[in-house]
């Protein structure tokens, strides 16, 4: 098992609403977690949301600190992963491209060529005849691409090339959590960068919400179940059903 950083946070924020189904939201990187932070306005600014604030308070609560993972122990997930059939090795292609919204070159994995040709104002016949003038954007990669089976685990998966972030979360629920039972999710402990699109944030499994209160309304602190009786219902909460689930997954 990968040496587990953790990091004892006492008190995290929730931006959103917490009383919706989660078939009613769209597939994103959480996965099955809830999302929160420390600096709220700074989350904002990253994220440009814009719903409510709940603060939850724990004494217990640990995270793991993912950004302290070394090569060597996402190497050990993937080998996890691969060994349970959460994932398979495919060929994908590498692009480094403009972002209009993060003004800046990222990189990014896609399916296919012809994606990546897309991504820089290319056709597929393009792209191709600039790779054998060795002025191509895209590069072939053996890579990873998630099974449906991990995808229904996570809830839902926006990318399935994207498998590094879907596998800590799923290795830290399935094996770390068994082992150190005050681990309560992960933290990505991110730098804030001078666009202002990143900032450390961090992931609540829906299994340890009950070790939580949140703050009301009044500005009492009381049980997160109390407050939100349907949210382990309307979400999956219950271990005993994520075990089920975990057996019978097709």
């Amino acid at each position: 098992m990968p040496f587990v950083m953790k990091k004892i946070i006492r008190e995290v924020v929730h931006i959103g609403h917490l009383d919706s189904k989660r078939g009613e939201r769209d597939a994103t990187l959480d996965g099955p977690c809830l999302s929160v932070c420390q600096d709220p306005e700074l989350w904002r600014r990253a994220k440009g949301l814009n719903g409510p604030e709940w603060r939850l308070r724990s004494t217990q609560a640990e995270f793991i600190d993912a950004i302290e993972m070394t090569g060597e122990e996402i190497d050990e997930i993937a080998k996890w992963m691969l060994a349970r059939d959460y994932m398979k090795p495919c060929v994908a292609w590498g692009v480094d491209h403009y972002d209009a919204d993060k003004d800046d070159f990222v990189s990014k994995v896609v399916a296919t060529q012809e994606e990546g040709a897309r991504l820089v104002g290319r056709s597929l016949e393009e792209e191709i005849s600039a790779c054998e003038r060795l002025e191509g954007a895209t590069t072939e990669l053996d890579h990873y691409k998630l099974e449906k089976r991990a995808i229904k685990m996570l809830g839902g998966w926006p990318d399935p090339l994207d498998w590094v972030q879907a596998g800590i979360i799923l290795y830290t629920r399935q094996v770390i959590m068994m082992k150190h039972p005050y681990v309560v999710g992960i933290w990505w402990n991110e730098p804030e960068t001078e666009r202002g699109d990143v900032a450390p944030s961090g992931l609540i499994f829906p299994e340890k919400i009950d070790i939580f209160t949140v703050e009301d309304e009044e500005g009492e602190d009381v049980p997160f179940l109390e407050l939100f009786p349907e949210y382990d219902l309307l979400n999956g909460r219950s271990q005993k059903e994520f075990d089920r689930k975990l057996v019978g997954v097709d």
